[in-house]
């Protein structure tokens, strides 16, 4: 990778961490502020909202991800007109799925509340919050294409950016709405106030840095570039449309299934592992886009390398993080938000698991996009959704939410981890035996001993009353865990790479100590 790349990469990192601390503070102080002013079932009725809404910003039918993967390839050759007639053409078509998803969500408002059994009391907010959010995705889905430019040009520190200002933002509404006395309305403020940071920001920093198309090259776009996008489209498509109905699954049978106070200790008690998810994720996030650039190039083994040195170190730090995470989750629940909002035990340890088998689907089935034909791989989340629904059936009534995150874990593992690892043996001309052993064997060996590393030190938490002894509890069982998979979880090579990472600032640190500042 060139230096400026390296550079990009690393204040991608440094800023994408620093916008993760933002995210993990409003997720923290944003959900005892709304509990404080809102109900369990108000809540649990807000869960179900976003849950729905997100799945309309599938009527864009993977358009913005296709034509991003088509700019891609032509962002640095701008001149030519093809980036300028692609760029429009995506702006057309995310508009018409925008018109699409406001008049569907809208007409789809009106027959959920008796779908998802809403109480009487709660059906007429349903249904204006419901098209309020709607009418805020549609926006959202408008405009996607206007920050793209930002992502194929690998600047993430600038995204990142964005996102430290949207959530200081979006806190900043929602503490004035509750206090103005919005009550659920102030939840729906607080989205419309990150839809309109995002648009500023988008348009000023993709403006000062001239990554739109150039004038004169803003033209419609020929017949074999918009079938070559749509067929790309339709495949992506349907995957996203499987993925989301996999991911949300449990969300959808929970009120069902369990009932929407079941949705709302879900949404709570869930959420540290949704942050840690993010904190262990974040590698394979950036390295994405580095990915996709070797397969362009043709550098498949390359590709492959990287990819296990990359996902080695994540499922490894995940190992560790997550088995903290499981062993301290009730303690922090019932600190946080108290003992009403905390589930059983069992169910931190499952949610573990299906968090850290979730980052495995990242890893595996993140790049069936890099090749634009897909096959019957894009069926696949499909199958997984079915699955899951299916043993949610059963295993639901007989073990509660337990049985619902085991239902999602079996599902995952038999699925898109599964074929995920099979499709990128095939695009990366390697084996999969041989992906398993550079990539996974270590992590997943070294697990149970990071589990009961964790559980071990989670009983140090009775020694210093309230946060001191969770901190005390969770820094003893990092430190433990993380020994281990330092030493055991990761090869020689990675450890040295990511041992040389963390030196060199230092050594810059050093060097201008030493030499001084640079002459005027």
């Amino acid at each position: 990778m060139s230096s400026p790349r390296k550079t990009l990469l690393t204040r991608g990192v440094i800023f994408g961490y620093g916008a993760l601390i933002t995210q993990i503070f409003y997720s923290l102080a944003s959900i005892p502020l709304a509990l404080s002013y809102l109900s369990k079932e108000q809540f649990g009725l807000w869960s179900l909202i976003t849950t729905l809404t997100s799945y309309l910003q599938l009527l864009e039918f993977g358009m913005s991800n296709a034509f991003g993967r088509h700019l891609f390839e032509c962002r640095d050759t701008k001149e030519d007109g093809r980036y300028g007639r692609l760029f429009v053409a995506s702006l057309i078509g995310t508009g018409l799925a925008a018109l699409l998803i406001v008049v569907l969500g809208t007409l789809g408002s009106l027959i959920a509340a008796p779908v998802f059994q809403i109480p009487g009391n709660l059906r007429a907010d349903f249904q204006w919050l419901m098209i309020g959010n709607v009418l805020i995705v549609g926006a959202s889905v408008a405009i996607r294409m206007l920050g793209t430019p930002l992502c194929i040009h690998q600047r993430h520190d600038l995204i990142q950016l964005s996102q430290i200002g949207v959530y200081v933002v979006l806190y900043g509404v929602l503490h004035y709405g509750f206090h103005a006395g919005w009550g659920l309305y102030a939840m729906l403020a607080n989205v419309g106030a990150g839809f309109l940071w995002s648009l500023v920001y988008s348009l000023v920093s993709c403006s000062m840095l001239k990554l739109y198309p150039p004038k004169g090259t803003w033209k419609a776009p020929d017949r074999a570039e918009c079938l070559s996008v749509l067929r790309y489209s339709r495949d992506l498509f349907v995957v996203q449309i499987g993925t989301q109905l996999a991911n949300g699954m449990p969300m959808l049978l929970l009120p069902r299934l369990l009932g929407l106070e079941a949705a709302g200790i879900w949404a709570v008690s869930t959420r540290p592992f949704n942050i840690l998810r993010q904190v262990v994720g974040k590698p394979c996030e950036y390295s994405i886009p580095m990915l996709c650039e070797m397969y362009v190039k043709g550098e498949p083994r390359r590709m492959a390398v990287r990819w296990t040195h990359v996902t080695q170190l994540v499922t490894a730090v995940a190992a560790c993080i997550f088995a903290v995470g499981a062993a301290n989750n009730h303690s922090f629940i019932r600190l946080w938000v108290g003992e009403h909002m905390a589930w059983h035990t069992s169910n931190d340890w499952l949610a573990a698991l299906f968090f850290f088998t979730s980052l495995l689907v990242t890893s595996l089935f993140g790049m069936v996009g890099f090749r634009k034909h897909f096959g019957h791989i894009r069926f696949a989340p499909f199958a997984e959704a079915a699955l899951i629904a299916l043993n949610a059936w059963w295993m639901t009534p007989l073990w509660g939410i337990g049985g619902l995150l085991g239902a999602a874990v079996i599902s995952q593992l038999l699925v898109r981890v599964s074929f995920g690892l099979i499709h990128f043996a095939q695009i990366s001309e390697t084996q999969v035996r041989w992906l398993v052993r550079e990539a996974l064997l270590r992590p997943l060996l070294v697990l149970p001993l990071s589990a009961a590393a964790a559980w071990t030190c989670a009983n140090l938490h009775t020694l210093l009353p309230g946060y001191a002894g969770l901190l005390l509890a969770a820094s003893a069982g990092t430190l433990l865990s993380g020994t281990l998979v330092i030493f055991l979880g990761v090869s020689a090579d990675v450890r040295n790479e990511l041992l040389q990472m963390l030196l060199k600032p230092l050594g810059k640190f050093r060097k201008l100590g030493r030499d001084g500042p640079a002459a005027p």
